[in-house]
């Protein structure tokens, strides 16, 4: 009888070790539910990763934890009930804590900024070194530039078609956290890229080579499209600002360019003639990029070359500076 006594009384132990160390380290995620108008607290063991959804709710956030149909539904009824503390479990079998309170009149009026995601124990308390709130930028992202090029100066016989003249470029982006806050993040990126800049010439011109230099000049007969497009690596490096509340982010930094190919492409009434070359173009570039967007949003670009396009010897086009503008999705 001891024996069972002794057994039953390491397994009592165990259980509330067990327990305890389950709420002993949280997730918390707090938010005014308009639905039943109430204050939600759902904790949940931090091990257990997941995405905020758009729309905070109690339903939205427990089927993004892993929480079945059923077991939201068995919370929604509960809290409707007046029922101010549940346990629900994920797919995983995991405890999911749901703690319901009567907002204050600040939190109705001004519910999304009382909304956080913060780390600590079951009675809510938040570890001091501890990140309080969830990461603005993600680890790493993969994104595709779309838009326009550009060159400066502008001469009369250097003019890009705008719309013909377009930017096209995939990037691997990799974000490294300096500085987290309750209402700003700052983060440094470097991101490989693959670009291609495409120049399209205005009205009836082309790029010739006369004596070892470049220069783009009128056609000797009738010329439907001429243009020079350069494929290039791409790495820039840039700090970026993300503002939690407007969820807004802003990007400055620089990069440096490697030329991989180059062709020209002329169509007429004969077809289509594309002739690879290198054009006196420069084989290294670099310049200055900015960017400004919303989380889980488009964000718009602006780059700009500060070296020139072409080499420094060819004497008609060495003044040129590429710019680029457009959407990175």
């Amino acid at each position: 009888m001891k024996k069972i006594a002794i057994i039953l009384s390491l397994l009592v132990v165990g259980m509330t070790e067990v327990v305890a160390k389950n709420w002993s380290d949280t997730t918390v995620v707090e938010f005014t539910d308009k639905g039943n108008k109430k204050r939600i607290s759902i904790y949940t063991p931090s091990g257990k990763d997941f995405d905020l959804p758009k729309n905070l709710n109690m339903g939205n956030i427990l089927k993004s934890i892993g929480v079945d149909s059923s077991e939201i539904e068995k919370a929604i009824v509960s809290i409707g009930n007046d029922q101010d503390t549940i346990v629900v479990l994920t797919k995983e079998g995991k405890n999911i804590k749901i703690i319901a309170r009567m907002p204050s009149q600040s939190e109705v009026q001004n519910s999304e900024e009382g909304d956080h995601w913060s780390h600590g124990d079951q009675s809510g308390n938040t570890n001091k070194n501890s990140i309080k709130n969830k990461r603005f930028f993600s680890k790493n992202d993969f994104g595709v530039y779309l838009g326009l090029n550009n060159w400066m100066p502008s001469q009369s016989e250097t003019t890009l078609r705008p719309l013909g003249s377009r930017y096209f470029a995939l990037s691997l982006r990799k974000y490294i956290p300096l500085s987290k806050s309750e209402k700003t993040d700052l983060v440094i990126s470097y991101s490989p890229e693959l670009q291609w800049n495409n120049f399209m010439f205005e009205s009836n011109h082309l790029l010739s080579r006369q004596n070892n230099q470049y220069r783009i000049i009128e056609a000797s007969s009738p010329v439907k499209k001429s243009k020079l497009v350069v494929t290039a690596i791409n790495l820039p490096v840039m700090i970026h600002w993300g503002f939690k509340q407007s969820k807004l982010h802003l990007g400055f930094g620089a990069y440096l360019n490697y030329r991989l190919s180059s062709y020209a492409k002329v169509k007429d009434n004969q077809g289509k003639e594309k002739i690879k070359g290198s054009y006196g173009l420069s084989d290294y570039r670099y310049g200055l990029t900015a960017e400004v967007g919303k989380r889980r949003g488009a964000t718009f670009f602006l780059r700009y070359d500060l070296g020139g396009l072409f080499k420094k010897d060819q004497n008609y086009l060495n003044d040129l500076r590429s710019w680029s503008a457009g959407i990175r999705f």
